[in-house]
Order: structure tokens, then sequence, then C-alpha cells
């Protein structure tokens, strides 16, 4: 068809076919486009889970399913990656419309403990999900107070908060160390994750050790330290002034001791009375300088305590000491002879079996009845009452030691005689003898 342009109609004609030829144009365009579009593969990525957290050194997993939407068939890599850094991949072949479950892993080391995003990628599509990777225990140590300064031979105390800010429960060694000095104080303390405590660690100190120090408290991850003050000991002069010695054995010793703040300095020391190595008693004495008292200490003695002892008295910075007798008690004992003893005659008291076993005995002090009758060892006693008598014997060792013992000593009365018997002692009346009278003497004759 030919079309003549020089006409307005033929004009206006042409244009509608070119309108249409560019309108068909275009619609097949379009097919061709969507036609393409229908084919080839499409990757579709899910994670579905993974074993998160996981411990530092340890193997992160990541469970992820690929699927095919697609209509052909193609091989992709798969991809982890952990915040932007490529961890894993692993080649994935799919049909149109099957899927495949992979696991994407990344080997943590020591260090990477924290918190990250891991993204699973194909060639058309991306999924990500939160993991963490946990660090070990760490016990965080931080001092919180202390008792700085200190005396010497005082107690220097450092509090201190331990803290696990790690990811796993663990026992620790925390321990406390001075300058000098070495470690001092430990404790071992079992902790879970987020856990603290506040334990409080000592140094005690010593005569000679007056200065500055470091005190530091460590845990196997971390440590705190500051410093202590040491100031040297005011002088508290001791000086014994007298016991109550000696003291019967089961007695209380009792000794007097002057204390006196020789220094300018106000201060506190305990003053001890020592018996052969062992403190019997403690009194706390506080002083300011140039100030002084008197103290009474005492030691409550016991059986078997008997003896002879240096008794020591003592302040942080002076000691003065006395020997003190612990005296073992005599033993009193006595025998009275005859037996049975009888009013008006005279008996026997004899005390000599009376004993010390760690003197002698001096003195004797007999009582009759509550009435002291005689200071002699042994000596006889006239009973002027028949009945029941008490005998006490009071001996006394070289010691000033007392001991007592008492007997009840039944007297009897004079013996009486009955008449019947009276009558029985007396001599036998005899009765007149009479001779026999001679016989007849008859004779016969014969």
């Amino acid at each position: 068809m030919t079309l003549d342009t020089t006409s307005p109609r033929s004009g206006t004609v042409a244009s509608v076919i070119l309108v249409a030829l560019l309108a068909v144009g275009v619609a097949g365009f379009a097919l061709a486009g969507s036609a393409a579009a229908q084919s080839g593969s499409d990757f579709q990525v899910n994670i579905d889970s993974t074993n998160s957290p996981v411990h530092e050194g340890n193997t992160l997993r990541v469970y992820t399913t690929v699927e095919n939407t697609g209509n052909d068939s193609d091989t992709q890599a798969i991809t982890l990656e952990i915040d932007g850094t490529l961890r894993d991949s692993e080649e994935v072949t799919l049909d149109p419309g099957e899927s495949e479950t992979v696991t994407l892993t990344w080997n943590t080391e020591e260090g990477d403990a924290g918190d990250y995003t891991a993204t699973v990628s194909s060639q058309d599509d991306s999924d990500q999900t939160g993991v963490r990777v946990q660090g070990p225990a760490y016990f965080r140590v931080q001092i919180n107070s202390k008792n700085s300064p200190v005396t010497e031979n005082d107690t220097f105390e450092v509090q201190a908060v331990i803290e696990n800010t790690g990811d796993r429960t663990a026992n620790q060694e925390i321990n406390l160390t001075v300058t000098g000095q070495g470690e001092v104080d430990n404790t071992t303390l079992a902790l879970d994750p987020g856990a603290e405590v506040t334990r409080t660690f000592e140094w005690e100190t010593e005569e000679g050790d007056a200065g500055d120090y470091t005190a530091t408290v460590s845990s196997e991850d971390d440590s705190d330290n500051t410093t202590v003050a040491v100031k040297n000991l005011p002088t508290f002069n001791v000086t014994v002034e007298g016991t109550n010695d000696p003291v019967v054995e089961g007695g209380t010793v009792e000794v007097e001791a002057r204390v006196e703040n020789e220094d300018a300095s106000t201060d506190t020391q305990p003053i001890r009375l020592g018996v052969d190595g062992t403190v019997r008693d403690t009194e706390s004495v506080a002083l300011e300088g140039g100030e002084a008292t008197t103290v009474e200490l005492e030691w409550d003695t016991g059986t078997g305590d008997g003896g002879q002892y240096r008794a020591n008295v003592s302040s942080e910075t002076s000691t003065d000491s006395v020997e003190v007798l612990v005296n073992v008690a005599p033993s009193a004992a006595f025998t009275f002879d005859p037996p049975r003893p009888t009013v008006n005659r005279a008996v026997t008291l004899d005390g000599t079996g009376s004993s010390d076993t760690d003197g002698e005995v001096v003195d004797y002090e007999w009582t009759v009845d509550g009435d002291v009758v005689a200071s002699e060892a042994a000596f006889s006693y006239t009973f002027t009452e028949a009945g029941d008598h008490e005998v006490a014997l009071t001996v006394t060792d070289d010691a000033g030691g007392t001991a007592t013992t008492t007997r009840t000593v039944t007297v009897n009365g004079p013996p009486t005689v009955s008449p019947s018997r009276a009558r029985s002692s007396r001599p036998a009346r005899r009765s007149p003898t009479r001779s026999p009278s001679p016989a007849p003497n008859r004779s016969r004759s014969g």
C-alpha cells in the first residue's frame, strides 16, 4: 500500500499507523522480557537455627535451608559471614523446587568473645541472625575500703569486691600481697557469671614493720592495689609492782603492774599476763602521751598447777617478769590409840602421817569439839566425857598452805560391875565340917 503523504488526510493516517507499529513493538519486547525473567534459578536462603552461644575456642554452627524457587537447575556458593568477614562457604546444587539444609561453621578462637551478626547468602538472597561467643570466667577486683594507717602489731584490713564478669562459673584463689612481705592472706572463691562478693583480707603487722607499703588484691585475671602506712609503736613501759605469791593450788594468782606511755602520742595496747608461754589474762589499756596507770592481772590456778613459775607482764613494747609460787596444799592425817578409848584414860593422837609433796609440814593445830587443845605432831589427850567427840587436825606447810582432816572419836564410859557379878566375885562361905564319928569297935569273943 502506498500512502500519499502530501495531503493532510494522508499525514494523519500515517501517524496513526506509526503509533500502532510502535505499540506492537513495545508489547513484543515486554513479552520477551517476561519470558526471560521466568527462566533461570532463584536460591532463597532461610536460617533455621544456631548453636549460639558457644565458648571461645569452640565451633559456631549455623543451620540454613536453601531452596531453588527458579525454573532452572543451578549450583551456587552459600556463604557465612560474621560481621562482614567470610567464615565459611559451601556449594549447593538444586533443581527447580528442590531444597537442602546446609551447616556453615566458624571455628572461634581465644579472644573472639562477643556478640556478632551472622549472615548467610546465596547469589539471590540472604538471611541473618545474632550469635554470641562466650569468654572464660573473669574475676574483676576492686578495693573499696581499708583501715590504713595502722600501728605496728595492729591488723591492717583491706576490703575488696570480686565480680565474675565472664561467661563461665569458676573457682579462683584471691590473695593479698604486701611489698616486702609477699602473700599475707588468701581465699578461694566460686562465682557464677555476673556474681560478686565482698571479702576482707588481713595483714598482721609486727614490731619493726613501720613504713609505707603497697597492698595488692589479685585474682587470676585482675588486681587492684592501695597504699598502707604502718606507724611506729608508742612505748608502753611495764613494771611489775607486786603479787599475792605464794598461792595455794586452786587459788588465784594476782599480779599488779604499772603501765606508762613514754611517747607523746595516744595509743591503746593490750597488757598481757603470760605464764610459761601461755597468756592467762589480758587488759586493754588506752593512754595519752606521758600518762600512766596500774593494772591487775589474774591467773586462776587449778589442780595440777602447783610449782614455781615466771609470770611475764607485757605491752607491745615492754616486758617485766616476776617469780610466783603455786603451792600444793599439804595432806592432813592422824590416828588415835587405843582405837576404843575410855573416859578418863589417856588417848594418843598422832598426826605424823601428814605430808607435803613440795615442802614440809611446819605447824599442827588440834581441836576437840571446836576447842584448840594442842600444837604438836602427836600428844596424849584424856576425854572426860563419854560419847562421840569431833577431833580435827589442821596442818600448815612451809609455803603457808593448809589442810584439815576431821574424825569422830567414840569414847566409852568407865566399866561397870553388875550386882550378880559382884556376888559371884565374893569368896564362898565354907560350911562347918564335921569329922566322922569313929565306928564302934566291936569284937567278938570266941
